[in-house]
């Protein structure tokens, strides 16, 4: 049982005043860090034969209902301990939704302060909406574009999710330098549901969520404002209910299989969907209990077919690498693409079809793309390297570690190339507790006119530029030799200058065109807002050591592509030029993107924060 009030009727405490799992004082519940007695079935009893020998009235903090309990007939239960924690209701509904309207009013009167001074600034709420217009679209990600975030009324538990995953970045441009410990306190509440929504928990990941809530408890009072402001009220089950969360998943397993937002989900999946297929005549209850049937038969032998495949042997000779290689979708119709005759003829000479393929120089000009040609150079040379010279030409070209002379550029630009949308490749997302090292599919796109709406969508990736221990580079760990570009396009060249292969085929070389963003603090996180920052400037040349690939636009192997980058404009004007990397937006980027030393990070911002509120 999971929902508040429904807890406080079966274990007969008192509304909205006490925990129904401890004995914590109703005017206590905001000290997380605080431990109580937990409650019992003899707590209880003793609490009701003492309020029946003294007359203790129902204002004593105290107080409980003087009911007898059915649960204290099974002396080996305690009901107290079956109060579940739940996502939905305490999380979402409760803290989550508490710390948008504490936030919302911290800077609504921060508003009336200025105004009092003659300054007139946008109402919060009108800038929060802008920004969350401005997230761009991502894979499984619900934007609050069409629809203002403060006009939202119908919450369920995947708004609150996708509310979740995209606060911290929406809202990190909107907090000066002032307010830096509210920031602080909605990491660590959004850490804290980010942690609890974990499938599975080690004591290194509880730790963590301890962490989380340490933090919550120091910086809550932020948000308290002046003194003369009416003060928050911390003491309140919702806000208790954190500090029992730790134990709660030592004791039962991940709070996934808690969640009461499935069986909400399935209540207008499996009744109210169901009630539309019946005739609505007096037997309709069982014509859903058929359909229900049908259901779970249905499931059952999925499930069967299922674990049967998993039981297959593998081939070994088949790599299981190759089945979660990066893969190109089928080629663009580039018959918009305009041909010069030259072009045509020597495409007609090579056998390649007119729709599907141009020349090098003819993208290049067709979508004025500087360096371009030097960039597919620079590819088509690496390939070449590692297939091994077989004539002096090749020897000459691969000599110079990557770097290409403007006058030879003329053979690789009468290459063929084809053009892709989309990209696929594979990312951890840490569901499956059987396979942690399980990966799911994951589409980047690189459209120019993107699901017909006039606009281009040209997504951003990390790629590896060089191996994770090049000393000679001096980015912080979690980099790991990778860097930030945004997709131009998504090519393939046939190397027609090549000797063909063993098959009689000529090789074909599947890479992506990335204009390359300079990342800022050499890729550490932010002490502030915890997210990586880079910027579209020119990039650095030792950002490409050994390769050669030192111009802004650069063609790597699509192998080299690790995931796609969820960033976010940093400036609420139009100029996007700085960046925020989204690091809440999936499980795989929480988990890899954020400093070796946070721990000690947050607890010296902290601190800080803690000396300025005088709380130390």
């Amino acid at each position: 049982m999971s929902d508040y009030e429904e807890q406080v009727v079966i274990t007969c405490v008192k509304s909205l005043q006490h925990c129904t799992i401890c004995e914590v004082p109703p005017t206590m519940q905001e000290k997380l860090r605080l431990k109580w007695p937990l409650r019992t079935h003899e707590s209880m009893k003793s609490q009701v034969r003492r309020q029946r020998s003294q007359n203790i009235d129902k204002t004593d903090p105290s107080w409980v209902h003087p009911i007898t309990n059915f649960s204290w007939a099974h002396p080996y239960t305690n009901i107290h301990q079956a109060m579940m924690m739940d996502i939905l209701h305490q999380l979402y509904k409760g803290v989550v939704e508490y710390m948008n309207s504490w936030v919302n009013r911290h800077f609504a009167r921060k508003r009336r302060h200025r105004a009092s001074r003659g300054i007139r600034d946008k109402s919060f709420t009108t800038m929060l909406d802008y920004r969350f217009k401005q997230v761009p679209p991502f894979t499984g990600l619900k934007r609050f574009h069409s629809q203002r975030f403060s006009k939202v009324r119908q919450w369920t538990g995947n708004e609150y999710r996708d509310m979740i995953r995209q606060y911290a970045v929406v809202i990190a441009p909107l907090i000066k330098g002032e307010d830096a410990g509210v920031m602080l306190f909605i990491r660590a509440v959004l850490d804290f549901v980010t942690l609890s929504e974990y499938h599975s928990h080690t004591d290194e990941t509880l730790g963590y969520l301890n962490h989380a809530l340490e933090r919550i408890d120091d910086l809550k009072y932020t948000l308290q404002g002046t003194s003369s402001d009416k003060p928050i009220n911390f003491n309140f089950p919702k806000f208790h209910v954190l500090s029992h969360y730790t134990d709660f998943i030592r004791y039962y397993g991940s709070l996934v299989n808690y969640n009461s937002s499935t069986q909400e989900n399935f209540h207008k999946i499996l009744l109210k969907e169901y009630y539309d297929r019946t005739n609505k005549q007096d037997n309709y209850e069982e014509q859903i209990l058929k359909h229900n049937t049908r259901r779970v038969n249905v499931q059952a032998m999925q499930g069967i077919i299922s674990f049967r495949s998993t039981m297959r042997t593998i081939d070994e000779n088949h790599s299981s690498l190759d089945s979660r290689s990066n893969k190109l979708s089928p080629t663009m119709d580039l018959t918009d693409y305009p041909l010069t005759d030259a072009s045509r003829i020597r495409l007609q000479d090579l056998g390649l079809s007119q729709r599907s393929w141009r020349l090098v120089a003819d993208i290049a000009s067709r979508l004025s793309i500087d360096g371009l040609i030097e960039a597919v150079a620079i590819f088509v040379q690496e390939h070449r390297a590692r297939r091994g010279p077989t004539d002096d030409r090749e020897v000459s070209a691969s000599s110079s570690h990557g770097r290409v002379h403007k006058d030879n550029l003329s053979g690789f630009a009468n290459l063929p190339m084809q053009l892709h949308s989309s990209l696929s490749c594979y990312k951890f997302d840490g569901k499956d507790t059987r396979d942690p090292n399980k990966r799911t599919k994951e589409i980047i796109r690189c459209s120019e006119d993107w699901r017909n709406s006039g606009s281009p969508r040209c997504d951003f990736v990390w790629v590896q530029e060089y191996g994770c221990l090049d000393k000679s580079t001096s980015e912080v760990e979690q980099i790991q030799g990778r860097m930030i570009g945004r997709s131009i396009l998504f090519i393939t060249v046939k190397d027609v200058e090549c000797e063909p292969g063993p098959d009689g085929q000529f090789p074909r070389y599947y890479g992506t065109i990335l204009s390359m963003m300079r990342l800022r603090n050499k890729g550490r996180a932010h002490a502030i807002h915890g997210m990586i920052e880079f910027e579209d400037s020119p990039v650095p040349e030792h950002t490409a050591p050994k390769t050669g690939r030192n111009g802004k636009i650069r063609c790597y192997d699509i192998q080299t592509v690790h995931r796609s980058v969820h960033a976010v404009p940093a400036r609420l004007d139009d100029n996007n030029r700085l960046w925020y990397v989204n690091n809440f937006i999936d499980w795989d980027s929480y988990n890899t993107l954020f400093n070796s030393d946070w721990r000690e990070e947050n607890k010296r911002e902290v601190k800080k924060v803690k000396r300025r509120l005088g709380r130390q």
